[in-house]
């Protein structure tokens, strides 16, 4: 059952749907265990080596827990990524941009086109090397210092995709303000259409 049917507006149409690249999007929460086999490995070779020293209880809690905080935190995080990405979904319609995910249930988060006050894309380093020209677009959306921020996780093609958006965006907006039919030779009116 497509989930998005159900929450879209009576003759809203969707412009663009894209999902994200799963090795970027689930591998960046395993970095956690490696770096917690490091450190774990430093705190050994620094407690063997000290023969004098003298480790009570809480050091050696405050040595091990953040480590195994570390290590189990990122094999969850990696696990929820992975189980979550069949879900996530981005649309871009010719009302609002929707951000769909959720494991159990479907949870949807809406930013209309006129309340978009900041667009953003970031390129990191596990987009260049694994995700096959992805990248993350972040949308701004609010009022004044009520800002709030949803990201198109590890999308391909973000420049392409971010232009796609500011685009949608400045036509909305405008047409909302000036009502044109989006710019053609004759005016029509204000009950006009984006066109998809």
């Amino acid at each position: 059952m497509n989930e998005i049917e159900q929450i879209l507006n009576k003759n809203e149409k969707i412009i663009w749907e894209g999902k994200p690249e799963i090795i970027p999007y689930a591998v960046a929460y395993l970095l956690p265990i490696p770096v917690a086999f490091i450190l774990a490995i430093i705190i050994l070779i620094f407690v063997k080596s000290s023969k004098h020293l003298y480790l009570d209880t809480i050091s050696v809690v405050f040595l091990v827990v953040p480590t195994l905080a570390m290590f189990f935190g990122g094999i969850l995080s990696f696990f929820y990524r992975f189980l979550n990405y069949k879900f996530v979904r981005y649309y871009f319609t010719d009302k609002r941009v929707i951000f769909q995910s959720g494991i159990i249930g479907r949870d949807f988060e809406m930013t209309d086109y006129d309340m978009v006050r900041s667009l953003s894309v970031n390129v990191n380093l596990l987009d260049k090397l694994f995700g096959k020209n992805s990248g993350t677009i972040v949308v701004g959306n609010g009022e004044n210092y009520d800002l709030t921020y949803n990201s198109l996780e590890n999308i391909s093609n973000p420049y392409q995709t971010l232009e796609k958006l500011k685009q949608i965006s400045h036509d909305i907006k405008t047409d909302i303000s000036f009502p044109n039919d989006y710019r053609p030779k004759k005016n029509k009116g204000y009950q006009t259409k984006y066109p998809s």
